[in-house]
């Protein structure tokens, strides 16, 4: 079939024809037998290769979104988990500046972060605290230098805080990127641990904001964040300062 006839096209030098056939497998991926196919024909172990060692980000991308389809199947995403999968998209989360690319791992990161252990693994490689800073980049009412870490202290040194103005806080231009990241942190803080919803708490203030925007796929995802997190007692005194209880409350009255 093509599948056993496009496998082993990833193992070639040519990133050309690793390309082309990136682009195919992606497609073909989102059927179930494909994925069979493709788990039995050693997909896995290449896909990750690909996305390890080559830095052309067309190439990612397909690379990654080729990924995400094959781990959609349960045994191919526990493969992927024993390939590295984690570890791989902590380091391009961080070292990505394209939009595009980001978008793409996020959607893998989403896909398989699908149980208690492989969310485990995904914070060890740094994933929550780096979702938790890129959601903080999008609040147009924070300076770059603003951005704080999980312990409270900026990520940028010598920062001062912009205290916004509420009078003049502009409305937050919903983005593609600010809808994706929503999407994958409602999936990864459903079941959080403590240690991985402080991680996502330094952006809790620009989420309740987001949380109160009329847009269906907003304020749905930015609430399912905040019930996730509010299921910690020790995260509810900074949530409630955040105000999060008046968002929840609102949104059982609607």
């Amino acid at each position: 079939g093509l599948v056993e006839l496009l496998v082993p096209l990833l193992d070639k030098t040519n990133s050309k024809i690793i390309d082309h056939s990136l682009s195919i497998l992606a497609n073909m991926l989102l059927d179930q037998r494909v994925r069979n196919r493709f788990r039995l024909s050693g997909g896995a172990p290449r896909l990750v290769k690909i996305i390890n060692n080559l830095e052309d980000p067309g190439v990612l991308k397909r690379g990654f979104r080729a990924v995400s389809n094959a781990a959609l199947d349960p045994k191919l995403c526990r493969l992927l988990h024993q390939q590295g999968i984690a570890s791989i998209l902590g380091k391009r989360l961080k070292d990505d500046q394209e939009e595009q690319l980001t978008l793409v791992l996020l959607r893998c990161i989403r896909i398989v972060s699908d149980s208690n252990q492989y969310r485990a693994w995904l914070d060890e490689e740094g994933v929550y605290e780096r979702l938790g800073t890129l959601m903080q980049l999008q609040d147009p009412n924070i300076s770059q230098e603003a951005v704080v870490g999980q312990d409270g202290c900026p990520v940028h040194p010598h920062a001062q805080q912009l205290m916004p103005d509420p009078a003049n806080t502009p409305t937050v231009p919903i983005t593609e990127l600010i809808k994706t990241l929503l999407k994958c942190l409602a999936k990864v803080t459903h079941g959080a641990t403590l240690l991985q919803a402080g991680k996502i708490m330094p952006a809790i203030a620009f989420v309740t904001k987001l949380a109160g925007i009329s847009q269906r796929e907003v304020w749905e995802h930015g609430l399912m964040i905040l019930v996730n997190l509010s299921q910690h007692a020790s995260l509810r005194p900074s949530l409630g300062n955040a105000g999060v209880v008046g968002c929840l409350v609102r949104s059982e009255e609607h």
